[in-house]
């Protein structure tokens, strides 16, 4: 029998090719510990994902990802993240004990595909400390434009075109974006508008995501990105495919590196992953009677009223005459015989 040990990987695949050599456990172990106590790690190439066949759950490793109920991701300058980030990290540090939220930084040198911005994504569970971080990178926005002008070296990325004005990109998802735009364009003609700030959405969808940007005077910016965040957050009721297609992505070209690919977005009806499904809204009742073409009036006997739609017409009654002939009366046609007086009937109501 062998000797108890603590048994790992290495010593279990020996044991399996050699079961003799169960004895040894021992001496494994013995000779990991001259190896530095170290596991020899298996080949990536022949590593077995856990996530299934579907190639969009191949995910990266989340690293410092704070799993949030509500995250929005700005696209920075290097000056503009190495001025919200400080001296060893100072600033983040600041904004982040200030606000009660997270931030967290793509890598040095890996930035939203097809541009030279850096991702930093804002973690909170309130979405009003998503608006307070708004407020510490607008100061910082503004002295990083300020800088550029002055230096006016190429183009032009943190001011725009008219005096005072300042450019803030953020990205977003497909689905945001449908949500953001609105029926004809209302929603983001009534952002412009009540902000006064400019507001653009790409059509390149990359990697599941595509950018916007928000161009005016700072205060114009501020408003017009707190009706933004409304809309990103929005989606956050779908609790897994908001994480996983929108929250945990920030370095997009090391997840692209991995085949990365995002998750199916949810469709209008699906059920919340945060409760059940909202019951359907009942059809309204209907308290007027379908109008009819004037074809099947004409159709129908002369002091008989059309039968609404759906409900079942009222027999008729047959009365014996005192002449033995049989009279066929409606409800609304009273029998009246001979040798009785006429009475008013009142309507039926």
């Amino acid at each position: 029998r062998a000797p108890f040990c603590k048994w790992s990987r290495l010593q279990i695949e020996s044991i399996i090719a050699n079961p003799r050599g169960a004895v040894n456990c021992l001496s494994i172990s013995e000779r990991m510990k001259k190896r530095g106590g170290k596991e020899l790690a298996e080949p990536s190439s022949k590593r077995r994902s856990t996530h299934g066949s579907n190639s969009w759950s191949q995910q990266p490793k989340s690293g410092n990802i704070p799993r949030t109920k509500h995250a929005f991701k700005a696209l920075l300058t290097d000056g503009l993240a190495a001025s919200l980030l400080g001296t060893n990290g100072s600033v983040k540090d600041e904004i982040q004990k200030e606000t009660g939220s997270k931030l967290v930084f793509s890598n040095r040198g890996d930035y939203f595909p097809g541009t030279n911005y850096r991702v930093m994504a804002i973690y909170a569970d309130d979405p009003s400390n998503i608006r307070e971080v708004f407020g510490w990178v607008m100061p910082q926005l503004v002295e990083q434009g300020d800088e550029e002008r002055r230096n006016q070296n190429g183009q032009m990325e943190l001011t725009g075109k008219e005096p005072g004005e300042y450019i803030f990109r953020f990205c977003m998802t497909r689905r945001m974006k449908s949500s953001m735009v609105g029926t004809s364009g209302s929603n983001i003609k009534h952002i412009r508008q009540e902000s006064g700030a400019k507001v653009f959405l790409e059509n390149d969808i990359v990697m599941g995501h595509l950018t916007g940007r928000i161009i005016g005077h700072p205060d114009a910016i501020q408003s017009a990105l707190n009706m933004v965040n409304e809309f990103v957050q929005s989606e956050s009721e779908f609790v897994d495919e908001f994480f996983e297609g929108y929250s945990r992505i920030v370095n997009f070209a090391e997840a692209e590196s991995q085949g990365w690919e995002p998750p199916p977005e949810p469709k209008d009806g699906d059920a919340r992953r945060n409760g059940p499904a909202l019951p359907p809204t009942p059809p309204p009742i209907q308290t007027t009677p379908p109008r009819r073409d004037s074809s099947s009036l004409k159709a129908l006997p002369k002091g008989v009223a059309p039968t609404p739609k759906g409900v079942a017409p009222t027999p008729k009654a047959v009365l014996p005459t005192p002449k033995g002939k049989a009279q066929v009366l409606t409800p609304r046609e009273p029998p009246n015989p001979p040798h009785l007086p006429r009475v008013p009937v009142p309507p039926v109501v």
